[in-house]
């Protein structure tokens, strides 16, 4: 009997709403330091799991593959946890109709070595041997295959690939001087290749590296802040998106208070897409989450006004929703948790040259690789990259700095938004690691800068 055959088995064989699900998830790491491998590392985790609920409550159980447990036994335990939850758990009245969606990509995680050596070439050609250099090349593997007691399941696999760069040199007073930058694609590591805008991002980085040489101090202060598309997105994951995942709604965020009510301008929009923007597929295309459930857009911000929240069953009972298809779990022995998937503002119509030309006195927010927010929407990010705008011309790059503020505070003094718009691909830490996706298009607003 497969796979398929003995999840069929045991979810029929169940009185309650059921999920089984086998995972197999294998990550790669590749680092080069000054061109000389310093890491190859493989990891993989594999095995399978039972879900069984009852109302707002959930039995869970996993095991890893080389235990060999049937799912008839996880069911079991699975049963027994959810017992020990709810005395008499409701039965369950689906009935069975088989309907399977598969979603595959490709998934080979070779030639990582010898495409991570012609990143760095490149890179240290186009340095002129002035830089160090670190690059790391990370695959993140996922496979699935799942099963419901209505009869709906199916297959799918993922794989995205993320490159790191820390270059460094000294500046012009023989301090150390270095730039972060993080970048990534769906599928494997030779997709670089393809990727039309990894060479002027290659050339960009060392730009950057150049240009804080000859950095200058950053004046401190509420200042007019131009966001790029990266860290408008990064912004808009940290500081928006996490208040509206309804488990941090039910924890105290804000957000709670905000739904339905008119938080900024109606040029703004927020949504978290589960698999397609503008007719194409995304990077983390989510078609069934990790409860089953078919996954839809969540439309955050909807003309200015907080409109919608991301939910998992748990959380869409308690708020009257319908699931939103946001449940996801990172290894089979995880139980799954709402996040996001692909979350994006929406562009505007303006051109980036017409607001950096707008701007007599204020930064330009280039790059950051990571931030950190409360439920509040208060949030910190530290930027790799920052440049002075006066009278409306890009300047010097400025000294390491940081930003702080509040999101809605933010958004309420957003004035411009830009036509220009991309996405990015990171790792989103909350208890489990997933990848995600932000798109965004650049914004001028209000920030607090000051040094790092």
């Amino acid at each position: 009997m497969n796979n398929y055959e003995n999840m069929k088995s045991a979810v029929r064989s169940s009185r309650h709403r059921t999920i089984v699900k086998k995972q197999e998830d294998y990550r790669r790491y590749v680092t080069l330091k000054n061109g000389r491998k310093v890491l190859d590392h493989d990891s993989e985790e594999a095995g399978k799991n039972a879900g069984v609920s009852s109302g707002i409550y959930k039995g869970f159980a996993g095991a890893p593959a080389y235990l060999d447990i049937s799912y008839n036994e996880l069911l079991k335990r699975a049963e027994e946890n959810l017992s020990a939850l709810v005395s008499e758990p409701e039965e369950n009245n689906e009935s069975f109709c088989e309907e399977r969606v598969d979603h595959t990509c490709e998934n080979d995680t070779t030639e990582m070595e010898s495409v991570v050596k012609k990143i760095d070439e490149y890179i240290d050609k186009i340095a002129k041997g002035e830089a160090e250099r670190e690059l790391s090349l990370i695959s993140f593997y996922t496979g699935k295959e799942w099963l419901k007691s209505s009869g709906k399941g199916g297959e799918e696999d993922s794989l995205v690939t993320f490159l790191m760069i820390t270059l460094g040199a000294k500046d012009k007073d023989g301090n150390s001087i270095d730039v972060e930058r993080l970048t990534g694609w769906r599928g494997p590591a030779v997709n670089a290749y393809r990727i039309k805008n990894l060479k002027p991002f290659l050339r960009q980085t060392v730009q950057m590296l150049s240009d804080k040489k000859d950095s200058v101090p950053v004046v401190p202060g509420n200042k007019d802040i131009i966001l790029s598309c990266r860290m408008t997105g990064l912004l808009v994951h940290e500081a928006i998106g996490h208040t509206a995942e309804a488990d941090n709604i039910y924890s105290g965020s804000v957000a709670g208070k905000l739904l339905g009510k008119k938080i900024c301008g109606e040029d703004i929009n927020i949504t978290d897409f589960a698999n397609h923007y503008n007719g194409k597929e995304l990077v983390v295309p989510i078609y069934y989450d990790d409860e089953g459930n078919e996954a839809r857009d969540v439309e955050i911000v909807k003309a200015g006004v907080f409109n919608d929240i991301m939910t998992d069953n748990y959380t869409a009972e308690q708020f009257g929703r319908t699931p939103s298809g946001n449940a996801r779990a990172a290894c089979y022995h995880d139980q799954p948790l709402v996040r996001m998937r692909n979350t994006a503002m929406l562009p505007g119509t303006k051109e980036i040259d017409r607001i950096v030309e707008s701007v007599e006195d204020g930064y330009f927010i280039v790059d950051g690789v990571s931030g950190q927010s409360d439920l509040s929407g208060t949030f910190i990010m530290v930027p790799s990259a920052v440049y002075e705008i006066k009278n409306g011309k890009i300047g010097k790059a400025v000294e390491p700095c940081r930003i702080t503020g509040n999101c809605f505070d933010v958004l309420k003094s957003v004035s411009d938004i830009s036509n220009r718009f991309d996405w990015y691909v990171g790792i989103c830490a909350k208890e489990q690691e997933v990848v995600v996706s932000s798109g965004a298009p650049d914004i001028r607003c209000r920030l607090n800068i000051g040094k790092a």
